[in-house]
């Protein structure tokens, strides 16, 4: 693991961009269970209809985004 002491509010746009991308190319395969991933997406329908509910349309965008992104994570499985 890489401790760079250096602070990551100094670092320039670009480098930051590196960085970041760096965690995705130079990383093998991320397992992830399928029923964590299933009860993560039945947690957040529960937090939007809440929001929801209360009319908190911020927060209830936010957990729109959470489960469009959960949706696009399952519909990246890989079949055996």
């Amino acid at each position: 693991m890489n401790h760079d002491t250096r602070s990551k509010t100094s670092e320039t746009c670009a480098s930051k961009i590196q960085r970041l991308e760096s965690n995705f190319t130079e990383k093998g395969l991320v397992l992830i269970n399928r029923a964590s991933l299933i009860h993560e997406l039945q947690v957040a329908y529960a937090k939007y209809q809440l929001e929801f509910s209360r009319e908190n349309k911020k927060e209830a965008l936010r957990w729109d985004g959470h489960i469009r992104a959960l949706h696009q994570v399952l519909d990246m499985e890989i079949s055996q």
